[in-house]
């Protein structure tokens, strides 16, 4: 009986117990969760800052003039955006020359200050051809190696220098340029320097009208040494000093007129005036050589009127004939230096 009695307290015990409330879990203290990505940035708009406009190469350049050369500098015209740039030469004897350089840093241009505007221009070492007539380039002859027609040019000047003391003095240098800068009184005269005087002379000749006319130059005195600057410049006008020359060239009248001179920075300037066709009428092929043909002119006319006898050994010049331009046979066939509409 009593072990019935503990069985029935026993499933009486497990029934209470089924019926309880369930046991409430103990509380946990929570934990931020951590994200291990890195958040995007706002998107903002990105600023490229405006380059300042390029400074002008000249700038600096004209701080450093005098205020004279400032005064001169501000009448010429700025062609920095076409790819010149400014300069008064150091040469010397041709410091009162602006000169516009382009991009390989040759002279294109120099600025005339009578005529207010750009006129071609060609140097080479202290030598400086001007063309003030044409809107023409002077160039070296494409054709030619430009590094050898530059040292040609120049040696040829030197050449020039040394041939019109040597005129004055009876003396023949050679009958090749090389041979005659080998000579020892060439390199003598060059650095010496003499005093010529450039003997006078005078002739008959026709204006463009037709009407008869007569030039007399009287002897000139320069000093030519290997350092005296040389300024070519082809002129608008006739001066009182100059050698004329008139014939026809197409049917046309043509008038030739070139002189010498020395300013007070012992420069000597050669004046070209030429006023019709180019008497090349008959070679068309060399009508842009009109530059070799007009220092062949004039620096032949300078050795003729330096030496005794005007005509004698003077406009026949072997080395000009064969470097710049030969009036007989046009040769060389392709002279250093030419008059052309593109460089």
């Amino acid at each position: 009986m009593s072990r019935i009695i503990s069985i029935l307290l026993l499933a009486f015990m497990i029934f209470v117990s089924a019926c309880a409330s369930p046991a409430v879990a103990p509380t946990q203290t929570a934990f931020p969760v951590t994200s291990t990505l890195t958040p995007s940035p706002i998107p903002t708009e990105t600023l490229v800052p405006t380059p300042e406009p390029t400074a002008n190469p000249e700038t600096a350049y004209y701080q450093s003039l005098t205020d004279e050369q400032k005064a001169l500098f501000d009448q010429t015209k700025d062609m920095t955006a076409e790819g010149f740039n400014r300069m008064f030469l150091t040469e010397q004897g041709l410091t009162n020359y602006l000169a516009y350089y382009d991009k390989s840093g040759e002279v294109a241009y120099v600025w005339n200050f009578e005529q207010g505007k750009l006129n071609p221009a060609l140097k080479i070492e202290n030598n400086l051809l001007i063309n003030e007539t044409s809107a023409s380039h002077i160039i070296w002859n494409p054709e030619l190696n430009r590094a050898e027609a530059q040292k040609t040019l120049a040696d040829y000047f030197r050449y020039a220098r040394a041939r019109v003391i040597a005129g004055a003095n009876h003396v023949q240098l050679g009958n090749t340029l090389e041979s005659a800068l080998a000579n020892p009184v060439t390199q003598k005269y060059l650095e010496e320097g003499r005093n010529v005087t450039l003997l006078p002379t005078s002739r008959d000749y026709i204006n463009i009208d037709g009407s008869k006319a007569k030039f007399k130059v009287p002897a000139q005195n320069i000093f030519v040494s290997g350092e005296t600057p040389i300024v070519f410049r082809t002129v608008q006008e006739l001066d009182e000093n100059m050698v004329v020359t008139s014939g026809a060239s197409e049917g046309q009248r043509i008038l030739t007129g070139y002189s010498f001179e020395t300013n007070s920075d012992g420069t000597l300037i050669i004046n070209y005036y030429h006023v019709g066709p180019e008497d090349l009428a008959n070679f068309s092929e060399h009508s842009d050589f009109v530059l070799s043909r007009r220092i062949k002119n004039a620096v032949s006319g300078m050795f003729g009127r330096a030496s005794q006898a005007l005509f004698s050994g003077g406009y026949d010049d072997p080395v000009t004939q064969s470097i710049i331009f030969d009036p007989y046979g046009l040769k060389p066939d392709d002279p250093l230096i030419k008059y052309s509409q593109t460089r």
